[in-house]
Formats: C-alpha cells, sequence, structure tokens
C-alpha cells in the first residue's frame, strides 16, 4: 500500500520489514528475543507481569461473573473427587483402622492411677 505517490507509508514499511525478518529468521530466534525482552522488563518494573495479571484477572473476572467461577470449581472438585475416589476411601480405612488401635492402647484413669487397657 503506498500513498499514492510511490512512496510506503511508515505502517506498510514496518509491515513489509517484519515479513522480511520473519522469512529470514527461525523461530526460536523469536523466542529468545522475547524472552530477553522479558527479563529486561522484569528487571526494569518487577511488578509489572504482577499488576498485568491483577489487571487480566479482574477483567475477566467482571466479564464472566461469579457464577463462571462457582461452576469451574465444582467441576473442578467433582472430577478431583472422582479421580481420587479410590485412594480417599483406601485412607479412611487406613484411619479408621489406626483410631481403632489408638484406641486400644488409650490409658484409662482407674483407680487414682493410669493404666492402659492391656493390663
Amino acid at each position: 500500500m503506498s500513498n499514492g505517490k510511490g512512496e510506503l507509508t511508515v505502517a506498510e514499511a514496518g509491515r513489509r520489514g517484519g515479513a522480511a525478518l520473519r522469512d529470514k529468521r527461525s523461530p526460536d530466534y523469536f523466542r529468545e528475543l522475547g524472552r530477553k525482552g522479558g527479563t529486561a522488563l522484569r528487571d526494569k518494573d518487577p511488578d509489572h507481569f504482577r499488576r498485568a495479571g491483577v489487571k487480566g484477572g479482574t477483567a475477566l473476572r467482571d466479564k464472566l461473573g461469579r457464577e463462571f467461577y462457582v461452576q469451574i470449581g465444582r467441576k473442578g472438585g467433582a472430577a478431583l473427587r472422582d479421580k481420587n475416589a479410590a485412594a480417599l476411601r483406601q485412607a479412611g480405612a487406613k484411619g479408621r483402622e489406626r483410631q481403632q488401635e489408638n484406641a486400644d492402647r488409650a490409658k484409662t484413669f482407674a483407680g487414682g492411677v493410669w493404666r492402659s487397657r492391656e493390663e
């Protein structure tokens, strides 16, 4: 896109230059470039990414509403419960066994003296 005089606009020159660089460089080049830029930004402004996350999270909360988070919480809890049901049953059985063992070993106060039930 030119401005009619055979010259490029700044936007068009940028697009062409970006496309040429994209064709010339590998994805790893851009990955490394992004990593360096993120590191430099973190060093310059340590709270930048935290503020961006809060801003994005607040906007998403306002857009989706409280009910959305209630629903995904229920779904996640149900999925976790289903996934771990067998392990939880097994842990519950072990806990009951351990409670019984502790009760059997418990001491009683009889005649002013602590005695184990085994005596």
